[in-house]
């Protein structure tokens, strides 16, 4: 398994997408673009503007790696990088 954490307050994923999604939910019917703008509940990030401080991006980054050690087999590897300049992240 490989993956590369959120990066804390630097990239907001879900705003950027929100471009692409208006154009993609007027294109599709799939359930996954049911609503207006791409959903952040789920978005481990620092964003003031959606209400989200360092604590809920540990909690929800933890939950992250909780559940890929859960489903990661006992001799299976998890590798992960994280590049980010604010050492706070």
């Amino acid at each position: 398994m490989i993956t590369e954490p959120p990066y804390y307050d630097n990239v907001h994923y879900s705003e950027l997408s929100n471009f692409f999604y208006v154009w993609l939910a007027r294109l599709t019917r799939h359930p996954g673009f049911q609503g207006d703008l791409v959903p952040t509940e789920g978005e481990a990030v620092v964003n003031k503007g959606q209400g989200k401080d360092e604590s809920e991006y540990l909690r929800l980054l933890t939950a992250v790696f909780r559940e890929c050690h859960r489903v990661l087999k006992a001799e299976g590897r998890l590798i992960f990088t994280f590049h980010h300049t604010n050492p706070r992240a």
